[in-house]
């Protein structure tokens, strides 16, 4: 019976010093320069989007950022800085590119189904064919406006991916 407690410690012990050594790991492989954009997720679940001041890489110990958007944090603004220890840091992410495609698809369908009610809702007898080159043409009209504004409001859209 001694012997399974024994056991029992010892697996404990080794359990939290997995933990500790897992929470002092932060979550990136890669090095990020100074002057990189990040989205910063905390152990507390907060969320920080700023300009990194320092290089951030595995071996970080703090982590040294300025808020994004807004002006530089240098000469009068360098007290706007943050700077947190690399532990708390529990996501990192980066800038790639827009959601303009994303929002085309949503625009085109938003667009198609604006025609699809519209002549559902408006339709009587006296309507011209919903296949006359008029009525098709306006129908691609306004799939196709709808699709350039959903790609606009996209485009205004930050993509965030994980570093590696």
């Amino acid at each position: 019976m001694q012997r399974r407690g024994w056991i029992i410690q010892v697996v404990v012990i080794l359990q939290a010093q997995a933990i500790s050594v897992a929470e002092a790991q932060i979550p990136i492989t890669q090095r990020l320069d100074s002057g990189t954009v990040t989205r910063l997720t905390w152990n507390d679940s907060t969320r920080r989007i700023g300009r990194l001041l320092i290089p951030l890489h595995p071996q970080s110990d703090r982590v040294a950022y300025c808020p994004y958007p807004g002006p530089a944090c240098i000469g009068d603004d360098a007290d706007r800085s943050t700077v947190r220890t690399a532990s708390e840091l529990r996501k990192v992410e980066v800038q790639q590119g827009d959601r303009a495609g994303r929002g085309a698809i949503i625009g085109a369908g938003a667009g198609l189904a604006i025609v699809v009610l519209g002549r559902l809702a408006f339709a009587d007898a006296d309507s011209p064919s919903p296949t006359t080159g008029n009525t098709i043409a306006g129908g691609l009209t306004v799939v196709a406006l709808a699709t350039g504004i959903g790609a606009l409001i996209g485009r205004g859209s930050t993509r965030w991916v994980p570093t590696r």
